[in-house]
């Protein structure tokens, strides 16, 4: 049960390193946004894959602390954006 709790707790903390991450990306000017995805996942799985050891198990966890980075922000900027109006 606590190798359940410590892949959790490593996976919310390489989330939240690389929504650090995404974000210093973000500021780069000549770093295309539609690679931030790819360039995190592949940074989370390379960290998770470098601490936990090289197995399928690892990678995954990688990918998906990536990928959750992601998600992150885009909820964050979906709820604190303004509201837009249209009419049709």
């Amino acid at each position: 049960m606590n190798e359940t709790l410590d892949t959790a707790g490593e996976t919310a903390g390489l989330t939240v390193l690389l929504v650090l991450v995404g974000g210093f990306l973000k500021a780069i000017p000549n770093f295309p946004d539609k690679w931030i995805p790819t360039a995190l996942s592949l940074l989370g799985c390379a960290v998770a894959m470098g601490v936990g050891g090289f197995s399928v198990a690892n990678a995954v966890q990688g990918l998906s602390a990536g990928l959750a980075a992601v998600g992150s922000n885009q909820l964050y900027r979906q709820h604190t954006a303004p509201e837009t109006k249209t009419t049709p």
